[in-house]
């Protein structure tokens, strides 16, 4: 059960083998990533980066944007996202991060609340 019958703030953390990639460009990549998933949403508009940062005590990439989402029931919501690009020892771990951009159903500074508890080991 949601909290509410809306967007909830939410992170979610997928992490894939970086395959034959051996010295990963965290930047280039996230950028390369978020290329494309700005092709499949609508409004989307890139707030700040791809910038260099430190996640879990790794280097990473990170990269702030919004775009507009269509809930099933027909509603039109702005969205805040970000998207943080994590490689460790031939593994990506690919963090992101959302909240409505009106704050209405929580803040986005909660998400950036969980990213600083992420260790990577």
């Amino acid at each position: 059960q949601e909290p509410f019958n809306d967007m909830n703030v939410g992170v979610t953390v997928q992490i894939r083998e970086l395959g034959s990639v051996e010295s990963p460009l965290p930047k280039e990549i996230i950028g390369n990533i978020l290329a494309q998933f700005s092709q499949s949403v609508d409004d989307y508009e890139l707030i700040s980066g791809p910038t260099d940062i430190i996640v879990g005590g790794r280097p990473a990439a990170h990269a702030e944007f919004r775009f507009t989402v269509v809930s099933p029931d027909g509603r039109h919501m702005a969205v805040r996202s970000a998207s943080w690009f994590v490689p460790r020892d031939g593994y990506a771990f690919l963090i992101g991060g959302s909240s409505r951009e009106d704050e209405s159903t929580g803040s986005f500074d909660e998400v950036e609340s969980i990213i600083t508890t992420i260790e990577i080991d």
